[in-house]
C-alpha cells in the first residue's frame, strides 16, 4: 500500500540521522586520522543496535493491530510489521 512507502521513508530518515550523527562522532573516539572505512564500521556498530530497537518496537506496535476485531486492520498490522522488519534487514 501507499502508506507503507511513507512509513518506510520516515523510518529510513530516522536511521540515516542516527548513522550520520554517529559517523560524525567517530573522529572524537577514533582520532582525526581514522580511515573512513573504520569510522563507518564503528558508526554501524554503535548505531546498529539503536536502529534495531526502533525497528523492532515499531514492528511490535504494528503487530499489535492483530488484536483488533476488524480484519482489514489486522491484515494492515501484519503487513506493516513485516515491512518494517524487512526494511531493517
Amino acid at each position: 500500500t501507499v502508506s507503507a512507502l511513507f512509513v518506510m521513508l520516515g523510518i529510513g530518515a530516522d536511521d540515516i540521522f542516527l548513522m550520520v550523527d554517529t559517523y560524525l562522532q567517530a573522529p572524537v573516539i577514533l582520532g582525526l586520522n581514522a580511515h573512513p572505512g573504520d569510522r563507518m564500521k564503528w558508526a554501524y556498530r554503535k548505531a546498529g543496535g539503536t536502529m534495531l530497537v526502533t525497528s523492532v518496537t515499531t514492528a511490535v506496535c504494528f503487530y499489535s493491530n492483530t488484536l483488533f476485531f476488524m480484519l482489514v486492520v489486522r491484515e494492515f498490522g501484519v503487513f506493516m510489521g513485516t515491512v518494517v522488519l524487512m526494511n531493517y534487514f
